[in-house]
């Protein structure tokens, strides 16, 4: 038994808001084990525009006051680790980005804000990611016939009537992330900033239970507890 109650594999509720910005195409908050201040709590937005092929980028930023007499070095080194880590997870989903005709499709940035941490950072972020995209509603929009009138400039694509149902996105393939850690050679997860970990694996997991990523954050994890924590993990 843990010191809040809990048993080793057991993760803290978590909530999750959709829609709660209103100049962008999606956005999701989710609280991990509390909020204002206690647990863990991001933010997602997603905003698009049209251009050759289709992309997604994501951008991970720490709030100030996480870091108000922190190393600036550790904020700009972590922001970077999760966003790198961030753009790895969607790797399987992008086959999912919408196209308009043959050369055309949607591009995507995913602007992420932590505002604070008390463990279950990754469960959090990803949990917000994934929440943004499913809540992103597109303008309907195809490919524009070439003009025949070569003196005139036109955009190589066309918004469809109002009245046309957006487009949305598929996020079978948006992995969430479960973060397990070694604490004195037993596997706990969701630990909190009051279980010093000795190592830790994160897990993503698309729908279905499939593990599409194994990543080991810090320390090493034996072999057994690995194995453990890939099948524990969905």
């Amino acid at each position: 038994m843990r010191s809040d109650g809990r048993q080793p594999l057991e993760a803290r509720e978590f909530d999750i808001e959709t829609n709660i910005l209103v100049q962008c195409w999606g956005s999701a908050r989710c609280v991990v084990g509390g909020g204002l201040g206690g647990g863990t709590e991001c933010l997602a937005a997603v905003t698009a525009q049209i251009g050759e092929g289709t992309a997604c980028g994501v951008e991970v930023e720490c709030s100030p006051s996480l870091w108000a007499a922190g190393d600036d070095r550790a904020k700009l080194a972590l922001q970077e680790r999760l966003a790198r880590e961030a753009d790895a997870w969607l790797t399987p989903w992008r086959a999912a980005i919408p196209k308009i005709g043959e050369k055309l499709g949607w591009h995507l940035v995913i602007d992420c804000i932590i505002l604070s941490d008390d463990g279950g950072l990754r469960e959090a972020l990803s949990c917000a990611i994934r929440a943004a995209l499913a809540s992103t509603k597109l303008p309907a929009a195809e490919e524009a016939l070439e003009a025949s009138d070569e003196t005139t400039e036109a955009l190589p694509f066309s918004l469809l009537p109002a009245e046309t149902p957006p487009t949305t996105l598929s996020v079978d393939e948006c992995p969430v992330v479960v973060t397990l850690a070694v604490v004195g050679g037993t596997l706990l997860a969701d630990t909190t900033a009051d279980e010093p970990a000795d190592a830790m694996v994160a897990v993503a997991v698309a729908a279905g239970g499939a593990v599409v990523g194994v990543d080991v954050l810090c320390g090493a994890v034996p072999p057994a507890l690995l194995r453990e924590a890939v099948a524990a993990a969905p």
